[in-house]
């Protein structure tokens, strides 16, 4: 395999890149060796044959991605693009990487990626890796209609290869959004069959710990997050999930250390559950700083980011907090236990 992606966690993707070892240069590249990138990128468009140019511009885009200088390599292999080769092999390998670097770094853009996984898939079906990702790009992208066609896309994997593990985890992801007729049930059953193979694979228990939360099975939410943060300490996720889950069981004074640890890692998306825990504790100057906190935050957040539900919501508690009243009733609570 040219590079895969890793499995997907509500929001994050876990990347993983494999590249085959390359071969001795001919001679003819001899002539490439220069001081720098750009002067590469200069002698690449003007002085050497299609063929050549090509290859080159294909490798220098795997050297920015795998020095995550994606803007980069996106730049790189769209010139390849411009005059793409003829063989299958090697268009397929451009429009793979294509897809990477659109789907990678600090500004992906999962159209872009999914439009190059999705002309990949057109001329080789069968291209697993290429199937996965777009099952990961619709994932990120979150749009109407994408849950299902990520659970396409990770059938498609799973009836060809059923012992890929991390394509059960998107595709229980995927079912944990969609949240069809029997989607939960569905989500249980692929987190689950991927634990009893691998019992340390973190975002199966991630997922699986967050489905679990929705439907009120504490023994399994508080197990399994649990062994998330020993599995990865450092992961915000686990933290932040276990904050909301504690949040939910309107228990803050567990919540409060578990917001303050994820905040602390880097996810301000729990400054809405720790604003919620100091709602619940009658702290309400606390709540009103991490609410209103939250919504700033928000307001940079793409218009797909499945937080952005909460502003009217978050807007509305404001207003009962600053008149000292407390809005998280327990209706209110099972009803966010849903969403």
């Amino acid at each position: 395999m040219d590079g895969y992606l890793g499995e997907y966690d509500s929001g994050r993707v876990l990347v993983r890149f494999a590249q085959a070892d390359s071969t001795t240069a001919p001679p003819e590249v001899e002539s490439l060796v220069v001081s720098s990138p750009d002067e590469l990128c200069a002698t690449i468009n003007s002085e050497i044959p299609q063929e050549i140019r090509y290859l080159a511009l294909l490798t220098l885009g795997a050297y920015y991605a795998g020095d995550n200088n994606y803007s980069s390599a996106r730049a790189v292999l769209e010139r390849a693009y411009a005059t793409p080769p003829q063989e299958t092999d090697a268009r397929a390998t451009l429009l793979l990487r294509l897809g990477l670097a659109y789907q990678l770094g600090e500004d992906p853009s999962p159209a872009k990626a999914i439009g190059f996984y999705t002309e990949l898939l057109d001329a080789a079906p069968d291209h697993l890796v290429a199937r996965y990702n777009r099952g990961l790009a619709w994932l990120d992208r979150g749009q109407s209609g994408d849950w299902a066609r990520a659970v396409a896309d990770f059938d498609g994997v799973l009836a060809r290869s059923p012992g890929f593990l991390a394509a059960r985890v998107g595709r229980g992801v995927a079912y944990l959004y969609r949240r069809g007729p029997g989607d939960d049930a569905a989500a249980m059953q692929d987190f689950s069959y991927v634990l009893e193979r691998d019992g340390q694979r973190t975002m199966a228990l991630y997922n699986r710990g967050l489905l679990t939360i929705r439907t009120g099975e504490r023994s399994f939410w508080e197990s399994d997050l649990q062994q998330v943060i020993e599995l990865a300490p450092e992961f915000a996720g686990g933290y932040s999930a276990l904050c909301w889950g504690a949040v939910l069981d309107a228990e803050p004074e567990k919540a409060l250390p578990l917001c303050d640890q994820a905040v602390a890692l880097g996810a301000p998306e729990a400054l809405h559950s720790r604003g919620m825990a100091h709602a619940l504790a009658g702290q309400f100057p606390e709540a009103i700083q991490d609410l209103t906190a939250f919504l700033d935050w928000l307001e940079g957040q793409p218009a797909s980011s499945p937080y952005r539900a909460y502003r009217g919501q978050v807007q509305t508690w404001l207003i009962a907090l600053k008149e000292s009243h407390n809005p998280l009733t327990p209706a209110t609570l099972e009803a966010l236990r849903q969403d």
